[in-house]
């Protein structure tokens, strides 16, 4: 029983953590919609607000986003995880299940976006592309 309960411990102490949200921000005309769309008639599966802000010399990504299949909760969270930021000739991977959930579409706009401080604020007029990991789903 003992060693039981120290592989657990060691397996909660070794399990990454997704961190916090910096800050929030609520979701209005600054914020960019985009979808998750898969092919085969599964159509949008994912819809997200995402907006770049800037804090004390570093740039942040903030979401909120509505699942609206649920059959591909695992696969779009495993897309979340292994996400990326790219700006100014620089990668930054990023987890971004973050973001804020709401229950549909409809609830992005006014809804409150997860921030989260990413790396230096690149030089001014800089764009950023958001992407998510890729992902199939076979059901």
């Amino acid at each position: 029983m003992r060693l039981a309960l120290s592989l657990i411990a060691g397996l909660l102490l070794a399990a990454p953590a997704v961190r916090a949200a910096d800050f929030t921000v609520p979701v209005d005309g600054r914020f960019t919609e985009s979808s998750i769309q898969f092919t085969e008639g599964l159509g949008h599966v994912y819809y997200f607000a995402w907006a770049v802000f800037t804090d004390q010399g570093r740039f942040a990504v903030c979401g909120s986003g509505a699942l609206e299949n649920r059959q591909l909760r695992t696969t779009v969270a495993k897309m979340a995880r292994a996400g990326e930021v790219r700006v100014a000739g620089k990668t930054y991977r990023i987890d971004l299940s973050y973001f804020t959930s709401v229950p549909d579409r409809a609830s992005l706009t006014g809804s409150t976006a997860n921030c989260k401080l990413i790396g230096p604020t690149p030089a001014s007029g800089s764009e950023y592309e958001l992407r998510f990991g890729r992902g199939s789903f076979r059901g």
